[in-house]
């Protein structure tokens, strides 16, 4: 990464953007990074958000339909390589906020590892949120992490023509789970870079209640992460998915990861909302996960689960 921030493109994934992605854009922009905004089929009524973000000089790539955040990094990163000539390509999702220094924290870890003769996958942010990223080791002075989320990654244009393009059959969930097992299984190390700091919004919390009041530990309220149906379905089939994939030659994290959606799931049963729903997306994720069907939860079975949400006056679930 010699040539510093001239050597990034960044790709940009949008649904249904408000103008968040506006101020989030300009930060990249005041980083010096080249960016491809790519709009995974939002519709007419984003469309002025898109066209505010052209105005900033910025390529946006609006694709015709909803095909999933696999597929839209993938053209993103073919439209931005063929824009740009560069190194490396930085993902980021709608709602990310990359600190002032990002690159410049990235930069120094790429460098440590190429003076250290590392084969280097991808470089991922170190603090999100203002939280130092979990589950590391450090080996050779090099921040290794086993997952990392999509938002952040700073990936070798060399790297992804050798190990290839991220998975599109996922839809979405999982997707950057899958690229860190087989950049390893194909003999790279995925790293974070410990002073990269982003901003990002992880998702729904709620806060675990009984009989009205908040369960509390060490004065603070304890709380879970809340996704909603169609978000379950995804998460259980491409869990599975993922398992049957690489579970063999790591067995101890799939029984970990196996029991921490147990336990969040019962959470979402006993202290969530659409309880019903959850049942139904939790049980069909896993049926079709079995059977090997991938692509987009199918019609019949989104649309109950829309209408479930919709019965709750909760209408903002994603396709």
């Amino acid at each position: 990464m010699s040539r510093a921030k001239e050597a990034v493109v960044a790709v940009m994934s949008c649904f249904r953007p408000t103008r968040e992605v506006v101020a989030n854009v300009r930060l990249v922009q005041a980083l010096g990074i080249d960016l491809v905004v790519v709009d995974d089929g939002s519709g007419p009524a984003f469309e002025s958000v898109l066209e505010e973000v052209r105005g900033m000089g910025i390529a946006v790539l609006a694709l015709p339909e909803n095909v999933g955040l696999g597929r839209a990094l993938n053209e993103g990163v073919a439209r931005a390589r063929a824009l740009f000539d560069a190194s490396h390509v930085l993902t980021l999702d709608q709602d990310t906020r990359l600190s002032a220094t990002f690159l410049t924290e990235v930069s120094a870890t790429l460098q440590a590892a190429s003076r250290a003769s590392v084969k280097v996958g991808l470089v991922g942010a170190g603090i999100i949120n203002g939280h130092a990223v979990g589950d590391t080791w450090t080996a050779g002075g090099l921040d290794h992490v086993v997952e990392a989320i999509q938002s952040g990654f700073v990936v070798p244009v060399t790297v992804l023509d050798e190990v290839g393009p991220f998975e599109e059959s996922y839809f979405i969930d999982l997707i950057d789970i899958e690229y860190l097992f087989r950049l390893r299984r194909a003999g790279y190390v995925t790293l974070v870079s410990p002073r990269a700091a982003i901003e990002h919004s992880i998702g729904e919390r709620l806060t675990v209640a009984i009989l009205g009041h908040s369960l509390k530990r060490q004065g603070a309220s304890v709380s879970f992460s809340y996704h909603p149906p169609f978000r379950r379905y995804y998460i259980n089939r491409n869990r599975v998915a993922l398992f049957r994939a690489y579970g063999r030659s790591n067995s101890a994290w799939v029984a970990r990861k196996a029991f921490m959606e147990t336990k969040v799931f019962a959470a979402s049963l006993l202290f969530g909302r659409e309880r019903l729903s959850q049942v139904r997306a939790a049980v069909a994720g896993l049926r079709d996960g079995l059977r090997g069907v991938d692509g987009r939860i199918p019609w019949g079975l989104e649309r109950a689960l829309v209408l479930g949400r919709e019965n709750g006056r909760r209408t903002d679930a994603r396709p």
